[in-house]
């Protein structure tokens, strides 16, 4: 598993699609567009009344608040957040109800948040490159 860290390299890299999600205090979580005014992120970031767009919180490219949530089930950590206001970003493209078989090969994730146990947040989001896994 390989990992950059939040160097001028890792905030460089064009992800527009990834946000930082958070509040006035700060950002504290990430987020993935999925349409031009809804976000998808975790259930454990609410509440959350802003993201930011870019790939350094210290300078946004934009920035929309946060107008609605919706929860995922119970159980399920997973929320979707409804802006003010539409991100002029395109939303990268998803598996399809043909998709059957499990994804195989490498992940890439990326986020904001805490860089290490000691919850010190980071600017620039990180890079994790990882094996996939099939669910079971």
């Amino acid at each position: 598993v390989g990992r950059t860290s939040a160097s001028s390299a890792a905030c460089a890299d064009p992800f527009h699609d990834v946000v930082a999600v958070g509040r006035a205090a700060g950002m504290h979580c990430s987020g993935v567009v999925v349409a031009p005014r809804r976000v998808l992120t975790a259930k454990h970031c609410l509440p959350a009344t802003r993201v930011i767009l870019g790939d350094d919180v210290r300078r946004p490219r934009a920035a929309a608040a946060v107008t609605g949530t919706v929860s995922g089930p119970e159980g399920a950590d997973v929320a979707l957040l409804e802006l003010d206001k539409a991100l002029a970003v395109t939303p990268r493209a998803r598996r399809g109800p043909r998709d059957v078989s499990a994804p195989m090969g490498l992940v890439r994730m990326m986020g904001f948040g805490a860089a290490d146990t000691k919850g010190r947040a980071v600017a620039c989001w990180q890079d994790v490159l990882g094996p996939s896994f099939r669910g079971t």
